[in-house]
């Protein structure tokens, strides 16, 4: 069995066509806005796989962490502003590529800046390119840098106008690797 998390039905058939071996084509979702979506593919998985015990207590797991991070950060008054730069779509972006509603910044509670990005009177959606001026304009607090991007990100901030950045001038710089889906305060202290 191969299971996908993105492409579509036609993708899925023509993989399972040429490789001869069946393949499920689940819903990524997210642990914020579409966990549902999350958790009805790990029920799917562990139906398929025989491992429906299993699929539930991850579920619960996660579902204990999220309540637990809540916990932790309901009342903060002060909500800080933050930013995610390098972030990979399709190809690895420098520190331009961000990406709204982005999903752990949605479970903290934090204000993501690129969450007020428009296109006429549209909110963008998903991941994207913010406009230089935009992202100095909304100089946030804290900055996280996304690992596949982190060279074209570091390059960028070679450029004198990102070092009046907030994040930058307070050290409030941090990598991280999403595949890992921790964070590391290589890049500055904080």
């Amino acid at each position: 069995m191969i299971f996908i998390g993105s492409g579509d039905v036609r993708f899925a058939d023509n993989l399972q066509h040429k490789t001869g071996i069946p393949v499920l084509f689940v819903e990524n979702g997210d642990l914020a806005e579409h966990r549902s979506r999350f958790e009805r593919s790990m029920r799917l998985i562990g139906e398929v796989c025989d491992r429906e015990q299993r699929a539930q207590e991850i579920i619960e797991r996660i579902d204990l962490a999220v309540a637990d991070l809540q916990r932790r950060t309901e009342g903060i008054a002060a909500v800080p502003s933050v930013y995610i730069g390098g972030m990979n779509f399709r190809i690895a972006h420098g520190l331009t590529g961000t990406s709204a509603a982005y999903p752990p910044f949605r479970l903290l509670g934090v204000n993501n800046i690129a969450d007020s990005v428009q296109t006429g009177n549209t909110p963008v959606k998903g991941r994207f390119t913010i406009d230089s001026e935009a992202l100095l304009n909304a100089d946030p607090e804290t900055l996280f840098i996304c690992q596949s991007g982190l060279e074209l990100a570091l390059h960028d901030l070679q450029n004198p106008l990102y070092r009046s950045l907030r994040a930058i001038a307070n050290k409030r710089v941090y990598g991280y690797r999403s595949s890992l889906l921790r964070c590391e305060s290589r890049y500055g202290s904080g």
